[in-house]
């Protein structure tokens, strides 16, 4: 894809984009309009109705005052039901704030606002209006307001940059990424990007407020079946055909948003690439991926120290710095200014998906068609010389924006000024807490795949294999063809859901096909590895039986893992379930509104665990588990309940509480079965490596 396919995509999805942001436009101003027709043919009724009632003042007729009442009752309520779902959007308001964004001004950091002024005045841009630092891997551009008003007004746009981000980077480096947002300032295609961001806030609250009021109606319907309810019921019946009509709109609109923010990235890609060359735009895209991982579990650590160890980092950056040399030892590679990455490091980047999606709601391109895009411009990078990123950042406003983050995450469970009152470790203090850290919760690299293998063993060894050795099977090849595996699995499980979902068609190593085509290949190719998978799974486990003498229960734990991982597959669609409800519920309370569990997803809940339960081996697991307890709870008294649910399940004699809480009790207890096999595995493979 070049330049000029990009810029001929923008134009044909802006018009495409703009053609349906107007006929939502026109079809919301007509239900506008229906709505108010509602509520004044209502007014009307109703004034014509006591007329009616003052003419006939000495018929006296309680029923038949009883239903005109409550056919008036009804009336209104579907009246003013939909008013306001179709007015209520119009006030909806993005409730994102830039909490965990630092502003600052030029004389904070006076060699970055440089940088910015120069990239753009190059790419013919005004200063932004705000310029905010986070602790985020990331930089992005967005627009001041997104009210009501700015559709229909200039609005100035803010610039966010990731402080993480200089780490490693050369000058040129990080510029590319500000000129990659800056190019985000200079399209006019952005404009239409915000107008549609608006419309489907509205699209999203009218939809919300929509199935809410649904699934009240059903809920109340199941809960009381009186013929008042069911005139209720009745009456809010048409909100089910605009749920379903909104949705629709909305997913259409979405995936041509989607599709134009796609086009709109590799055009500011380009806009980056002539600015300061593919290499170093492609060596970027590549640091960036790594310094994602990196910081990433850094942050992880930092989140420890102040919310449980109740200290805090003097100096957060300097402690970070540490820590990437640590993992780059383990790695084998580290970040430099002066040295490019011009190839993947990560083990994700280097086995990438194989599947793209035609229409998909991702508003980013891969990194790997990013990459391919700029390196159409390679060999066109401006000379300059290298120099460190981090020069535009003074170590004083390092440590402020490293505190800055910290009390922003004490913050979130504890007093704000009580973060005052935190010791602080300095870098020594800082480091040896790092190290401890690194040696309990960070694997070796190189082990990764071979810890979180699957584990497939058929049939277990005898006297005689165990007693001739054999090569380490922990080797780089092995490693590879692991990621590989995992890499195929992943792909597969993707297109599954897919095609669940009613997708058709599907990108695979770039050529369209059928998605159930391409699920037969990769069905076949996994097949194919995992036959080579069970016989690495099988090798490891005699090498590390004749390795060590802690693996007598080695076979134990691998059946137990690999049993325990099977169930959870079983188990996964229930989990999602789960794991949305809950999702769903916090939000409900967020925003102070009651959740309701429809019927649907109720029953399906329902046949899902009966069916799970149902197919449990429950002589397997006492003998593999029988010595657990869970809250003076033994695991034969745990067991006994999971089978008395069957008959509960039959009956749906459990109520939605109950029903969730033992879907996630069971989640969780297979993936404790599943982490105390592995774990031992784990264990014995680092053990043994380390001595090898």
């Amino acid at each position: 894809m070049n330049i000029q396919d990009i810029e001929k995509g923008i134009r044909a999805e802006v018009a495409t984009v703009g053609t349906q942001v107007a006929l939502f436009l026109i079809f919301y101003l007509l239900l506008i309009l229906l709505g108010i027709g509602l509520l004044v043919g209502a007014t009307w009724v109703t004034i014509e109705l006591v007329d009616i009632l003052a003419a006939h003042s000495r018929v006296h007729s309680p029923k038949a005052y009883l239903l005109l009442f409550i056919l008036w009752l009804g009336m209104w309520w579907f009246c003013l039901q939909m008013a306001w779902c179709l007015f209520k959007p119009l006030f909806a308001r993005d409730k994102s704030t830039n909490a965990g964004y630092m502003e600052v001004q030029q004389s904070d950091c006076p060699a970055l606002y440089e940088v910015i002024r120069d990239v753009a005045h190059s790419t013919g841009n005004e200063m932004p209006k705000h310029v905010y630092l986070t602790n985020q891997v990331n930089a992005s551009v967005f627009y001041d307001s997104t009210s009501l008003w700015s559709l229909f007004l200039p609005t100035r746009k803010d610039l966010m940059i990731g402080v993480p981000l200089a780490y490693g980077m050369s000058q040129q480096e990080l510029k590319s990424v500000l000129a990659h947002e800056f190019g985000h300032f200079s399209q006019k295609s952005m404009k239409a990007g915000s107008v549609t961001y608006r419309l489907m806030l509205v699209i999203e609250t009218m939809v919300r407020y929509a199935k809410e009021q649904r699934e009240k109606a059903i809920r109340s319907k199941a809960e009381n079946n009186s013929w008042i309810n069911q005139l209720f019921h009745i009456a809010s019946g048409p909100m089910s055909l605009l749920t379903r009509l909104m949705t629709h709109i909305y997913d259409r609109i979405d995936v041509r948003s989607s599709s134009l923010s796609r086009y709109m990235e590799f055009e500011a890609d380009a806009v980056a690439c002539q600015l300061t060359g593919g290499d170093n735009h492609i060596s970027a895209l590549y640091k960036i991926e790594v310094l994602y991982a990196r910081h990433t579990e850094y942050q992880s650590m930092v989140d420890n120290l102040v919310l449980d160890g109740h200290q805090y980092a003097a100096h957060y950056f300097q402690g970070y710095a540490a820590f990437d040399q640590a993992l780059a030892q383990d790695e084998g590679f580290s970040l430099s200014f002066d040295r490019p990455m011009l190839t993947p490091h990560t083990d994700q980047d280097r086995h990438p998906s194989r599947i793209a999606l035609i229409e998909s709601h991702d508003s980013h391109p891969t990194l790997a068609e990013r990459v391919a895009f700029a390196a159409q411009f390679a060999g066109t990078q401006p000379s300059a010389p290298n120099q460190d990123a981090m020069l535009w950042f003074t170590p004083e406003l390092l440590d402020r924006m490293g505190i800055f983050y910290q009390r922003y995450v004490w913050c979130f469970e504890n007093d704000e000024k009580s973060f005052d009152h935190l010791p602080s470790l300095d870098s020594a203090a800082l480091e040896t807490y790092m190290t401890q850290w690194i040696e309990q919760n960070h694997p070796l690299h190189f082990l990764v795949p071979f810890s979180r293998m699957s584990l497939l063993i058929h049939d277990r060894p005898d006297a005689q294999e165990l007693a001739t050795p054999i090569p380490s099977p922990i080797t780089e090849h092995n490693r590879e063809m692991l990621l590989h595996y995992q890499a195929e699995v992943n792909d597969l499980f993707q297109l599954q859901d897919l095609a669940q979902s009613g997708t058709r068609q599907v990108k695979m190593d770039g050529e369209i096909c059928d998605i159930q085509q391409a699920i037969h290949t990769l069905e076949e190719q996994v097949a194919a590895d995992t036959q080579e998978r069970e016989a690495l799974t099988r090798n490891i486990y005699i090498y590390l039986c004749q390795h060590s003498d802690e693996a007598d229960d080695l076979w134990t734990d691998i059946c137990l893992t690999s049993y325990a991982d099977d169930k959870l597959y079983d188990i996964n669609e229930m989990h999602l379930l789960t794991v949305d409800i809950r999702n769903q519920v916090e939000r409900c309370n967020n925003d102070g509104r009651t959740y309701y569990l429809d019927k649907k997803t109720e029953t399906r809940l329902f046949s899902l665990l009966k069916d799970f339960v149902q197919g449990l081996d429950y002589d397997r697991l006492m003998q593999w588990c029988s010595d657990w307890s869970r809250d003076d709870e033994s695991f034969e008294q745990c067991i006994q309940r999971w089978r008395d649910y069957i008959p509960k399940a039959e009956s749906q004699d459990i109520n939605a509480n109950e029903l969730i809480e033992l879907c996630e009790e069971l989640y969780k207890t297979f993936q404790n079965m599943s982490n105390s096999g592995k774990n031992q595995w784990i264990y014995l493979i680092e053990k043994v490596y380390r001595h090898e």
